[in-house]
């Protein structure tokens, strides 16, 4: 089983991921907004390997169909932003992941990395 260790998104690239669409949910909020509420959050890149290595914005690296597999979330964060190339995958990952953690929030990144670069 993998667990994810939480981190804080650095400064430089909270300017990076702006609008987050969360899945359960129909309003918008943005990593600034969540950093101001002092909220912690994770960021979890779910693209292969290969295409976190070429360009990514930071976070841990979880494919998609690891998240599929057997995945256990351990941090002690409640918020938890996903994010891709275009919105699709995390938008999958949000689904998976709140089907089986309800406790935490779960956000896709709108327009993935290819729209914040």
């Amino acid at each position: 089983m993998r667990s994810i260790i939480v981190k804080i998104i650095p400064q430089q690239n909270r300017a990076l991921l702006t609008t987050l669409t969360p899945v359960v949910a129909t309003s918008t909020v943005t990593l600034e907004e969540l950093h101001n509420r002092n909220k912690e959050y994770e960021l979890i890149d779910v693209r292969t390997a290969e295409e976190h290595n070429e360009y990514n914005i930071g976070g841990v690296n979880v494919p998609l169909n690891e998240l599929a597999g057997n995945f256990s979330y351990t941090g002690s964060c409640k918020a938890v932003v996903f994010y891709c190339a275009s919105g699709r995958r995390s938008a999958e990952a949000v689904k998976l992941m709140h089907a089986n953690f309800p406790q935490f929030q779960f956000y896709s990144l709108a327009g993935g990395v290819d729209g914040h670069k």
